[in-house]
């Protein structure tokens, strides 16, 4: 029989800040083997005054076997975009079978991330 198994994650609002600009990994998921599934995944962040905004959406299907992970199309699909002029965008991607979404905040400003996550899986 076949699992199917339902992940929905958020991390921060508030525990997540970045106060510098070094790239940061906000979410990581290793791909297990022998799988397949898809994951939504939604980036946003902002400072205290509202000068400083970012949200970024992406969707990505996937599947592993026999050690190997793939993206459906070949790429994770983006969203909506939207940011001021200076904040850096947020990325997610496929590094090798690890799924990871990672920001860059501002030099010298607090940004404070919220990263909700569906993540539904299949074996």
């Amino acid at each position: 029989m076949a699992e199917l198994r339902i992940l929905k994650e958020n991390v921060g609002p508030g525990g997540l800040t970045t106060t510098d600009a070094t790239p940061t990994i906000v979410w990581s998921y290793v791909i297990p083997n022998n799988t397949s599934g898809d994951v939504g995944i939604k980036i946003s962040g902002c400072d205290a005054t509202g000068a400083r905004y970012v949200v970024y959406t992406w969707t990505a299907a996937f599947q592993r076997a026999g050690g190997a992970a793939a993206l459906d199309g070949g790429a994770v699909t983006a969203g909506r975009t939207f940011k001021d002029g200076t904040t850096p965008a947020p990325t997610f991607a496929l590094v090798g079978s690890t799924l990871t979404a990672t920001v860059t905040g501002v030099a010298a400003t607090t940004i404070n991330w919220n990263v909700p996550i569906i993540l539904t899986l299949s074996r």
